[in-house]
């Protein structure tokens, strides 16, 4: 075998990966609701969607990848004159191996022969003895920077209302529709239902959910969850 093979094989492995991660995200729409996380975080967003793209394409890439890339390079140093290009076709050919779905053997393709040119590059910087560092600092740069703007781009959160306040823990199952969705009191018969909101802090909340029944002795309850953006907890109750 050549050059620094297990060295080579892994950057070649990294850098295919991230490459794959960004041609994910290149046809990714940022306004839709798979890209986007928390709303209208696109950087979050961008981040969740291409680290899942990356832990599977490279787990598929450090297996499947790295032991069809050693195979062709055995048997064209056992058998043959090796051919950077016959090397790098080669590898097109078996990154077809999705062909059942046209979109994901395009990725393959493309991912492989990505991943052949990175490999001869390695092998011949290693030969004329320079640095590779660029091959890890290159696709983490490139890969922070479309996070950095994304983020930068961002469109501001709009405000975290009272009326989200309940519509956050009603939409979780809790409650059904038969309490007010905004701060108030409803009345059917001897049933009254009403729904209190206290802000305790900065876009957080104090939920209560109150029931009161006037045909039966202690005939009320409660509930007061603690509400954010981000989640709600049990705050207090009482049956």
């Amino acid at each position: 075998m050549q050059e620094n093979l297990l060295e080579r094989k892994i950057l070649a492995t990294i850098t295919s990966t991230f490459a794959l991660m960004l041609m994910m995200a290149a046809l990714m729409d940022t306004g839709d609701s798979t890209f986007q996380s928390n709303e209208v975080h696109y950087g979050m967003g961008f981040a969740l969607s291409t680290m899942a793209v990356g832990i599977y394409g490279g787990l598929i890439i450090l297996v499947y990848g790295n032991i069809v890339s050693l195979i062709i390079e055995f048997v064209l140093n056992k058998w043959f004159t090796v051919n950077t290009w016959v090397f790098i076709f080669l590898h097109g050919i078996f990154g077809l191996v999705l062909i059942e779905s046209p979109i994901l053997a395009v990725y393959g393709v493309m991912t492989a022969l990505f991943y052949a040119v990175i490999d001869r590059w390695i092998l011949s910087r290693t030969r004329n003895k320079k640095r590779l560092r660029l091959f890890l600092i290159v696709p983490l740069s490139v890969y922070a920077a479309i996070w950095g703007v994304l983020t930068l781009i961002s469109p501001e959160p709009p405000p975290f209302t009272e009326e989200d306040a309940i519509e956050f823990v009603s939409g979780g199952g809790s409650y059904d529709d038969r309490f007010p969705d905004q701060p108030g009191k409803v009345t059917e018969g001897p049933v009254t239902r009403e729904t209190h909101v206290k802000e305790v802090g900065d876009e957080v909340y104090i939920v209560t959910f109150k029931e009161t029944r006037t045909n039966i002795e202690d005939g009320h309850w409660w509930v007061s969850y603690r509400v954010d953006r981000s989640g709600s907890s049990l705050e207090n109750s009482s049956h």
